[in-house]
């Protein structure tokens, strides 16, 4: 076995995370994330077999190119600022937002993300359920194929999305979706989701960093994101 001394193994990897993601259009992990999910479940040889391969590559991608604990890293740092047009063209700035007082919630979503289906209902119950506190949520679409302002109205989600949010993303080191991450009035990032996360984890973090309820939350009717039903012959 070919044996690569600490110091070096961690240089060439280093070298490696910066060549894959100066690039914001090109991300390697969303790429085999989402071959993950387009991955055909009709199909009893090629699905398994694309699922274990799939499986394998992203492992091997997030065990070498990714560091525990970074997400949690961020937390307390100034957040980056950030404009960026919403589905109808008007400018929306970070800091004009936490400025006038706001805590802003930037969701990173793409409409293939079957994970980014589950959590999306969770935010709009979170938005329901904030009465009247600063709070604004921003759907901030990347790596998108599709035409994510539609797929928002196919399932009655009214959350702001804001488009190609992809740079937006490589500043606060988002390899993965789903993204989450809280910034508050005074610019800090309080929160950001570590990919091992589950929908109930990250449903408890944001409510307590944004200070609303389980119940009130409880209490909010959204409606489910699924794929619709296969016709029934």
């Amino acid at each position: 076995m070919l044996f690569i001394s600490e110091p070096v193994r961690g240089f060439l990897i280093k070298g490696t995370v910066s060549f894959f993601w100066q690039a914001p259009s090109v991300n390697f992990v969303a790429i085999v994330q989402r071959s993950w999910e387009f991955a055909d479940p009709q199909s009893k040889v090629l699905y398994p077999m694309r699922k274990s391969v799939t499986g394998l590559i992203f492992a091997a991608f997030f065990c070498l190119f990714t560091h525990p604990g970074r997400a949690g890293d961020a937390v307390g740092e100034l957040a980056p600022n950030w404009i960026l047009p919403d589905s109808k063209g008007t400018p929306i700035s970070l800091y004009e937002e936490v400025e006038a007082g706001k805590t802003i919630v930037m969701f990173f979503w793409a409409s293939w993300c079957k994970s980014c289906k589950s959590l999306l209902p969770v935010l709009q119950k979170l938005d329901q359920a904030k009465g009247d506190r600063p709070i604004s949520f921003y759907l901030m679409n990347v790596w998108e194929d599709d035409d994510p302002v539609a797929f928002l109205e196919r399932y009655d989600l009214n959350l702001p999305v804001l488009l190609q949010a992809e740079n937006v993303a490589q500043r606060y080191e988002i390899r993965i979706t789903p993204g989450v991450v809280v910034v508050d009035p005074q610019r800090r990032i309080r929160y950001v989701r570590s990919p091992d996360q589950t929908v109930t984890e990250v449903t408890a973090e944001l409510q307590r960093v944004l200070e609303i309820s389980p119940t009130a939350t409880a209490t909010a009717v959204t409606p489910a994101v699924s794929e619709p039903a296969p016709p029934v012959d």
